[in-house]
């Protein structure tokens, strides 16, 4: 059965590779944070860390974003909208406190900073962290004037081998394709 998968690659001009566990380990760590808020750090950091402990994602993402911002409850959900890789975002409102937005900067923000367009052009990950002063329970559009806490830098390590094997296919004539959820920058 292998002589006819190797028959069938020799036949191939292009290549699609999911990046997230196949070029990279999926292992994704903060590299920075940036605060982008006149929040005092102090209720930023109560409303964050309410948030990662009141969230139930738990994908590589919000691994990464719980052991960066400590998990401690200082407020109670009332209501959680749970991230959706197709709305880009998730949230969870707090009783009296307002609402903690998590997505994708596009979605939050609306017009991405310069600062923030240069670490994505830079091959990173970016994740906003936002604030409403109002519950919110719409799941499906998000609301006008979020305030942003902080842009979440985060990185992934690529496999050892992965820049060799992908030279031999460019070598061999082969059209690799990166299929990615990330900012298309």
């Amino acid at each position: 059965q292998n002589i006819y998968s190797l028959e069938t690659l020799a036949h191939v001009d292009t290549l699609c590779l999911d990046k997230t566990g196949t070029i990279t380990d999926g292992k994704l760590k903060v590299r920075s944070v940036i605060p982008l808020t006149g929040i005092s750090r102090d209720r930023a950091d109560m409303l964050v860390g309410s948030y990662m402990a009141a969230c139930d994602d738990n994908n590589a993402t919000f691994q990464a974003l719980k052991t960066e911002f400590s998990e401690r409850m200082d407020y109670q959900p009332s209501y959680k909208i749970p991230f959706s890789s197709k709305r880009k975002w998730g949230s969870v409102s707090f009783r009296g406190a307002g609402t903690v937005f998590v997505g994708a900067p596009e979605r939050l923000l609306g017009e991405i900073p310069e600062k923030l367009i240069k670490e994505m052009e830079k091959g990173y990950r970016l994740v906003m962290i936002g604030y409403l002063g109002v519950r919110w329970e719409n799941e499906e559009e998000i609301p006008a004037g979020i305030t942003p806490l902080y842009a979440v830098v985060l990185e992934d390590t690529i496999r050892p081998n992965a820049e060799e094997t992908l030279k031999f296919f460019r070598e061999e004539g082969v059209d690799v394709k990166i299929i990615s959820g990330d900012h298309v920058t």
